[in-house]
């Protein structure tokens, strides 16, 4: 068994031996982080919410300052002190926008909800270009953001020094092989029924977002070759979407979705502070009746107990198909040190 560490700073104070339990959940918009940390009684705590915290990790072969945010609120009772703190994910679900975004791409859209309330982010594509983006304070800036990426095939994860990244992984574009008995203690796998009605995306408007006619009404950018709506045909209205291009990027970003959502996986670790949501997983030597080669994760929850015990539970998709984790590229090939 690997030596666990954990290193946690809570305003002026690092707490390591001390610390009862650690909970961390990292996951990708709209959903939020979130840190949990018992304490004893009797331990000084020099912290008060809007403090900054962190967190390092180490699983006894690798570590990582997984966490950056700020603290919450401080719990006392009885039995210890539980500290509780989040990261920009909190700020972004407790901002709802009012305003109008003109001729900007959806990145550009990103980046400005992420400067209201001082957030950095780093966006791997911006996406297809708007016309006009109005948001009424009906969702929140965290939604919004989570819709954007989606439009351009991208999730949205904060990594461990509090920046949000956007990008085709949905977080981490880091790469980590397995081996079933080893790293992994548990796996779980269900298959949906990959199924469903061709998706369309249509707009309004066909010209370039700058053009005066960008307010023209719903337009098929399939020129027909969408096809009738019905039950073997959807389509989507989404009125920011202005071009031809756009509107089949964004097309394929749905369909996609939603085969890699017809697969899901829940893993168990030892603690590997490294894993992350957006991270690619290839497992070895797994038996036969668990048929699946990898994974993307989603959200993963680090759980610590000096002296007890110490996992990662990731939860994620695969993907169905002839080809069945196409998106895992060429992963055989960088499976690294750990095989």
């Amino acid at each position: 068994m690997l030596d666990v560490a954990l290193s946690l700073t809570a305003g002026r104070l690092i707490y390591d031996r001390h610390i009862a339990a650690i909970q961390l959940r990292q996951t990708q918009l709209p959903a939020l982080d979130r840190l949990v940390a018992i304490l004893p009684n009797g331990l000084r705590i020099d912290a008060e919410p809007g403090d900054d915290v962190t967190l390092m990790l180490d699983g006894g072969d690798s570590d990582a300052t997984v966490f950056t945010g700020r603290l919450t609120d401080i719990t006392r009772s009885a039995t210890g002190v539980r500290l509780v703190a989040t990261n920009g994910g909190a700020r972004l679900a407790a901002y709802r926008p009012t305003l109008s975004l003109q001729s900007l791409s959806a990145g550009d859209a990103i980046r400005n909800l992420a400067d209201e309330v001082g957030i950095d982010v780093d966006i791997e594509d911006d996406g297809p270009d708007l016309a006009l983006y109005a948001l009424d304070g009906r969702m929140t800036a965290a939604q919004l953001i989570a819709d954007l990426a989606r439009l351009s095939g991208q999730g949205a994860a904060f990594n461990g020094d509090g920046t949000l990244a956007i990008n085709a992984a949905g977080g981490s574009t880091e790469r980590l092989a397995l081996k079933y008995g080893r790293e992994i203690q548990a796996l779980e796998m269900t298959q949906g029924d990959t199924d469903g009605p061709t998706l369309h995306v249509v707009g309004e408007g066909g010209a370039a977002p700058s053009s005066a006619k960008g307010r023209l009404v719903a337009a098929d950018f399939d020129r027909g070759d969408a096809g009738t709506a019905g039950l073997d045909n959807r389509r989507i209205a989404l009125p920011a979407i202005r071009t031809t291009d756009a509107a089949r990027q964004a097309s394929g970003a749905l369909e996609l979705a939603r085969r890699r959502r017809a697969a899901k996986v829940q893993l168990t670790t030892f603690l590997l502070p490294q894993l992350a949501p957006g991270m690619e997983l290839e497992f070895a030597e797994m038996p036969d009746h668990l048929p699946l080669a990898g994974m993307r994760v989603e959200e993963v929850v680090h759980s610590v107990r000096p002296g007890s015990g110490a996992v990662s539970v990731a939860r994620g998709t695969g993907e169905t198909g002839t080809d069945p984790l196409a998106f895992l590229g060429d992963l055989v090939g960088a499976i690294g040190a750990l095989l």
